[in-house]
């Protein structure tokens, strides 16, 4: 079965979702940077 093609259709759109409300933080004041910091202590990569 071919899966990776709506896996690659879901991230894409979860990247445009994801930079488009990077586009309205930025707007509303806040950096790139600012507008994608995590929580102090979280670990994005992590499996807890």
């Amino acid at each position: 079965m071919i899966l990776w093609l709506p896996i690659t259709f879901a991230a894409a759109a979860v990247q445009t979702l994801r930079f488009m409300l990077q586009k309205r933080l930025k707007g509303a004041g806040l950096s790139v940077g600012g507008a994608t910091a995590r929580a102090p202590g979280s670990r994005w990569w992590s499996a807890a």
